[in-house]
């Protein structure tokens, strides 16, 4: 039974050493929205995160900008979405569940076809289960900082340095 269960571990690690993504050379910031006090927006890659500012780089017009925190009043960290790495992990799990029933069933059973359909009716609710999982960890972050405390606002800067493609050298834990 050990020996069984280590086999049903293997495809999953296989699944997650793929899904990871290979490490570059250089650390990509996060795609941000910043909604401003006069509600005009501006979308980019989150370069730095200043005690006064942040740092965007927007690839639509090529330019970086300067915004003063000051004149933001909420930023949504968008996420790329995970549905399908959800999914496939149901998938690999709903089929973990369909062999281990399989295995469980007697070999002269009256009704074979049917104990193997039922083995694996779970997968597909199990896959879309996944993949809800997965859709709703990638929901964008919405922080405000206007109307804030200062404790709050640092509090949610240093948030915000997570998604930065330049880390502070203020705070470093290296």
């Amino acid at each position: 039974m050990k020996n069984s269960a280590a086999w049903a571990v293997v495809p999953v690690m296989i699944f997650f050493s793929l899904a990871q993504p290979l490490v570059a050379r250089a650390r990509r910031g996060s795609t941000v929205v910043v909604i401003m006090n006069d509600g005009s927006q501006v979308k980019g890659e989150l370069l730095s995160v200043r005690a006064d500012a942040l740092l965007l780089y927007e690839s639509e017009s090529g330019q970086g900008r300067h915004l003063n925190l000051h004149q933001v009043l909420q930023v949504k960290v968008l996420k790329k979405t995970t549905y399908l790495d959800g999914a496939g992990i149901g998938i690999c799990v709903g089929l973990v569940i369909g062999v281990n029933n399989l295995k469980k069933i007697e070999g002269d059973s009256l009704a074979p076809a049917f104990d193997m359909i039922s083995s694996f009716l779970p997968l597909p609710l199990i896959a879309l289960g996944g993949g809800l999982l997965g859709a709703v960890l990638t929901m964008p972050k919405k922080i405000s900082l206007a109307g804030e405390s200062p404790e709050t606002v640092q509090c949610h800067l240093g948030h915000l340095k997570r998604y930065a493609r330049e880390i502070s050298p203020e705070k470093t834990d290296y």
